[in-house]
């Protein structure tokens, strides 16, 4: 009895190993393994049914997996019996895999498909990429990953709840408008029909980098913020002086205003992301911060009066410019209207408020896809992947996830598969017509390597010390900004040496 039942477990260890064997080596059958977040799995499902109707020969197996973590992936990629022939993955270092020489044992070298051509159309994957994510797939001069959504991140505002109020502008009417909508919540004496003026979560903090990091390029431009990351000063030399740059301290000052315990829905330090933004949907608030994903994520709530904000101009910035700030807010509309001059400004000082309000920020680097080098059916993927990246595959991806891929796009606003989208996603397309992205950055081993972060000091989470009811434990933007600062100065030389640039 004992031999049988030895006998029937190794046969139950064998039989699924066996399977997932036989299905790697089967010919044409391409094992995809994804991140399942907000953008949910819908419109892979959808990809992979259109694809097999133009490529019948090539059957693409898909396993979603809730918060796929870079350690898991990274186990996988380094262990010999991995059956996965393309990820789609969260943040993750993978430039770890990337030997000095510029080869990799373990993720396939994508520099030549990066010339391939999408399917059907007549430009190859280079060329259609955003020219600005190029770098990001890049280490020791080859193109390792592709990025699989556009990730762009910021305000959501709930068009109801905000009423017969203008959608703010600059950072001084954002401030007062999140003041007038506290005072009316205060003055409201039915609970149910309380309306805050903020709703976020306090386990998502860092969503708020989406604005954060806006208003700091917005005012030391967007050259400035480039040169944060990987801690080059004004002349080209590493120096931690980079954490000193002002646009850091006047978009944490935006922050430390907006974040006041009293502005925002209560409980929200407890909150999840999802919770947060189900409340929004709810009309139990105005703002919150979040991302593209919102409405797949909150595909089971029906408000058709959501839509994403473009960031607010940082007031600071017209100080800085020398103009007041009716004139900001002019010069904004003129922007917005498609002028080229506002009265007033000299053409100088309207280019740094155009630039101001194209920026807004996006984490589509962060979601890469990798090939494994040890998939035997890299040609069947690679043929995905450049449907994928097909007007075709960006139009199914935008209807069922709401992101835009990181690359040219010909949707027509008067066809009809973009009158078929829903009004979240037509206002969205429109808002991002004409924006320029920034992005976390972690190209440089200071950051992949050595680990150094946005914020990494004792006000690592100035979100939370922000929004601190007890004053006690609140910190004040300049505390935040100069703890930052001395934190990396003292450790430079450690920084440096970890990241092998001393």
């Amino acid at each position: 009895m004992k031999k049988f039942i030895a006998m029937l477990l190794l046969v139950v260890l064998i039989v699924p190993m066996a399977a997932c064997n036989k299905t790697q080596d089967a010919e044409g059958v391409v094992m995809l393994k994804m991140l399942e977040a907000g953008y949910g799995t819908r419109f892979m499902d959808e990809l992979v049914s259109e694809f097999k109707k133009v490529e019948p020969d090539i059957t693409v197996e898909v396993e979603p997996v809730v918060a796929l973590n870079a350690d898991s992936v990274e186990g996988e990629l380094t262990s010999r019996d991995n059956p996965w022939d393309l990820y789609l993955t969260g943040p993750m270092y993978w430039r770890k895999f990337i030997k000095a020489d510029g080869t990799s044992d373990v993720l396939y070298d994508m520099t030549e498909f990066f010339d391939a051509e999408v399917y059907g159309e007549d430009v190859s994957i280079r060329d259609k990429m955003n020219p600005d994510y190029i770098m990001h797939t890049e280490e020791q001069g080859r193109n390792w990953i592709l990025n699989w959504a556009g990730g762009s991140g910021g305000l959501a505002v709930n068009m109801t709840a905000l009423g017969d109020r203008a959608v703010p502008r600059t950072t001084n009417e954002f401030i007062e408008t999140i003041k007038d909508i506290s005072e009316e919540e205060k003055a409201q004496p039915d609970k149910r029909k309380k309306v805050y003026p903020l709703i976020w979560s306090g386990l998502a903090w860092d969503y708020w980098r989406y604005v954060l990091n806006c208003w700091w390029a917005q005012y030391d431009g967007v050259d400035a913020y480039n040169r944060f990351w990987p801690c080059l000063n004004e002349d080209g030399e590493l120096s931690p002086s980079v954490f000193l740059q002002e646009g850091i301290l006047k978009g944490l000052e935006v922050l430390e205003e907006i974040l006041y315990y009293e502005y925002s829905y209560p409980g929200s330090l407890a909150l999840a992301h999802t919770d947060a933004q189900a409340q929004l949907m709810l009309n139990k608030a105005v703002f919150t911060v979040t991302g593209d994903w919102i409405e797949s994520e909150m595909k089971n709530y029906k408000n058709d009066t959501i839509r994403m904000m473009k960031p607010p101009v940082n007031s600071a910035l017209g100080e800085k410019l020398g103009i007041s700030e009716a004139q900001l807010i002019a010069a904004v509309d003129a922007v917005d209207a498609g002028e080229t001059s506002a009265a007033g400004l000299t053409d100088e000082q309207f280019l740094a408020v155009k630039e101001a309000r194209s920026l807004y920020f996006s984490i589509g680097t962060t979601h890469s896809i990798l090939i494994p080098k040890s998939s035997n059916v890299i040609p069947q993927a690679q043929r995905f992947l450049q449907f994928m990246l097909s007007e075709k595959g960006i139009e199914i991806i935008y209807k069922y996830a709401g992101t835009l891929l990181p690359f040219d796009n010909t949707i027509d606003t008067e066809s009809d598969y973009f009158k078929s989208l829903t009004p979240y996603k037509q206002h969205k397309f429109n808002l991002e017509k004409d924006i320029k992205y920034i992005y976390f950055d972690y190209t440089s081993p200071l950051r992949w390597k050595a680990g150094l972060q946005q914020f990494y000091g004792p006000s690592n989470q100035p979100e939370l010390l922000f929004a601190q009811q007890a004053e006690s434990q609140r910190k004040s933007a300049y505390d935040v900004w100069m703890d930052e600062y001395e934190t990396v100065n003292g450790a430079w030389g450690s920084y440096l040496s970890a990241a092998g640039l001393a």
